[in-house]
C-alpha cells in the first residue's frame, strides 16, 4: 500500500519546506521547486505523521490515542486525489486524535465542485489526500466534551469525508435532526453554507425584497431559493425545464426555463418578456456564465447587489463597468454556525432536505 496522507500539509510544514528551499534553491527556481517537494512528502515521510498532525492551531495540543479495537478496522477504502484524478485507494486508521477532535463512522458523505477544483487546481497539495468535507455519519471517539461516542453528527470533515472513519474538530459539527436521514444531512452542509452567507450575511436579503436565483436547480442554487422564501423574500430563478417542477417545489415563485424555446435563449429574454428588468435587489450567481454580470447589471434595480460564488470578480474594473450594482465575490468559510439556521428551518418546516438525481 502507498503511504497515503490524508490531511492537508500544515502551517509548519509549509513554512519548514519554504525554509529548506531558500537554503538550497535560488529564490527564483523555489516556487517552481517547492511544489515538487509537497507532493514528495507522502513518499517520503511515513504516513502515521500526518495522522499525529491535524491542525496547526492543535499542534501542541494534548493527543488522545484511539481505542486499539478501532485502529485494528483499519486500512479501510477512501477516495484520494491521485495524479491521474480521483481514484479509489487505501487509508489507515487515525491512532490518535487532539483535544476538541472525534472520529466518525462515517454513514454519508457528499461531494461538491470545490472538491474537483481542489485536485485540478492544486493538485501537488491534495495528492494523496482523501476527497471530500460534508460529512455524517456517527462518533466512535471522541475527545471533545460537546459529543460522545454513539452521537449522530453531521457537518464538515476538512480533511477528507469519503472514507470510512474520518476525523473533524467539534466545532464544525452539529447534532444531526432526527427527521434527516445520514443521506440528506450530508448533502445539507456546503451547498447550505455557501447560499446563507451569499445571501443572508453577503447580500443582507430581507424580507419583500425579490430575489434571483441563477442555477435554482444546482446544489448551491437550490439551497439559495430556500433561503431566500424562509426569510420572506420573493424567489425567482432560472434553471433548465426539466428541473422547473423542482425549483418551483423549492419555493420559486416563478423559474425561467432557458431552454424552453427550440433555439436556447439567455434567462434575460425571458425576464424582459415579462417586463421584470431592473426590478431585482438581489442576484445570486452559482453558474458562473460569462455573461452573468452584465445580465444581472440590466435585471437588478440601481444599486442593487450581485453575488457571486462561481466567477472572479474584479473590484476596479468591474465597479467602472457597472458602477449602478454592487458585486461581491466570496469564498465559503469553515464553520457550523450557519448550520444551526438550517436546522431552525428543518425544524420549523420551511426548508426541504430533499435529494433529487437526474438523468
Amino acid at each position: 500500500m502507498v503511504p497515503c496522507a490524508s490531511l492537508p500539509l500544515t502551517v509548519v510544514e509549509i513554512l519548514l519546506l519554504c525554509i529548506l528551499a531558500k537554503l538550497i534553491f535560488r529564490p527564483r527556481i523555489i516556487a517552481c521547486v517547492l511544489p515538487l517537494l509537497m507532493a514528495a512528502i507522502p513518499f517520503v515521510v511515513p504516513a502515521q505523521s500526518f495522522t499525529d498532525i491535524y491542525s496547526p492551531s492543535l499542534i501542541f495540543a494534548p493527543r488522545i490515542p484511539v481505542a486499539p479495537e478501532l485502529i485494528k478496522l483499519g486500512p479501510f477504502p477512501a477516495v484520494l486525489y491521485t495524479p491521474g484524478g480521483m481514484a479509489l485507494g487505501q487509508v489507515d486508521m487515525p491512532t490518535h486524535l487532539a483535544q476538541g477532535e472525534v472520529l466518525i463512522e462515517v454513514h454519508a458523505a457528499s461531494i461538491n465542485p470545490v472538491d474537483w477544483k481542489l485536485g485540478k487546481q492544486i493538485p501537488f497539495l491534495r495528492l494523496f489526500k482523501t476527497v471530500g468535507i460534508d460529512v455524517s455519519g456517527v462518533v466512535r471517539q471522541s475527545a471533545s466534551p460537546l459529543f460522545v461516542v454513539g452521537d449522530a453528527v453531521f457537518g464538515s470533515a476538512e480533511w477528507g469525508s469519503l472514507r470510512y472513519f474520518a476525523v473533524a474538530r467539534d466545532h464544525l459539527l452539529l447534532s444531526k435532526p432526527a427527521q434527516l436521514s445520514h443521506a440528506q444531512a450530508a448533502a445539507l452542509v456546503m451547498g447550505f453554507k455557501t447560499s446563507f452567507e451569499a445571501l443572508v450575511e453577503r447580500a443582507r436579503v430581507k424580507a419583500g425584497e425579490r430575489v434571483l436565483v441563477l442555477g435554482g436547480a444546482g446544489g448551491c442554487g437550490a439551497f439559495g431559493v430556500q433561503i431566500a422564501h424562509a426569510v420572506g423574500a420573493e424567489a425567482f430563478a432560472t434553471s433548465s425545464q426539466k428541473k422547473a417542477a423542482f425549483v418551483r417545489h423549492m419555493g420559486a415563485n416563478v423559474v425561467w426555463a432557458y431552454d424552453a424555446h427550440p433555439v436556447v435563449k439567455p434567462w434575460l429574454a425571458s425576464v424582459e418578456a415579462e417586463g421584470a428588468l431592473g426590478t431585482f435587489d438581489v442576484v445570486y450567481d452559482t453558474v458562473g456564465d460569462a455573461r452573468s454580470k452584465a445580465q444581472a447589471a440590466r435585471a437588478l434595480k440601481p444599486g442593487g447587489r450581485f453575488v457571486t460564488i462561481a466567477q472572479p470578480v474584479w473590484p476596479l474594473i468591474d465597479a467602472w463597468r457597472f458602477p449602478q450594482m454592487n458585486l461581491q465575490k466570496f469564498t465559503m468559510r469553515f464553520g457550523a454556525d450557519n448550520l444551526g439556521f438550517a436546522v431552525d428551518l428543518l425544524r420549523q418546516v420551511k426548508m426541504s432536505g430533499c435529494i433529487c438525481m437526474y438523468v
